[in-house]
């Protein structure tokens, strides 16, 4: 498995447990999403996957309307979640009717699946 797997792989595995997971440095704690090789603020290559609340607020949103995009029904939201712990994290908002969601909203992560693909989203708190 090439280091680019190893750090996407832990995701989708822990997506099949019903897991959110993100890296943690093992370094300074520090938690990133996107995975990247190295932590942004020590430089270390070394960490560990940490299993997030699900619990956030909606930072930033947006509707998708075109084009169709397999697994979501057209439109649906999609949005920039702030975390509990402080990460942000891109995911679709389709377990919220589209005039329910507003900056601030109250999320929970939801584990679904997308073309028979374990996958998630944020539905209402």
């Amino acid at each position: 498995m090439s280091l680019s797997s190893r750090e996407f792989a832990f995701f989708y595995e822990g997506l099949e447990r019903g897991e959110l997971l993100m890296q943690s440095c093992a370094d300074c704690s520090s938690i990133r999403n996107p995975p990247t090789t190295m932590c942004q603020k020590c430089g270390s290559f070394d960490w560990e996957p940490v299993r997030m609340s699900g619990r956030g607020t909606v930072y930033s949103y947006t509707v998708h309307h075109y084009p169709p995009l397999e697994g979501f029904s057209l439109p649906h939201p999609v949005g920039v979640v702030q975390l509990e712990e402080g990460v942000r994290v891109v995911a679709g908002l389709d377990g919220l009717e589209i005039a329910d969601v507003e900056i601030e909203k109250p999320v929970k992560v939801e584990f679904i699946q997308r073309n028979g693909q374990a996958s998630f989203r944020f539905g209402p708190a």
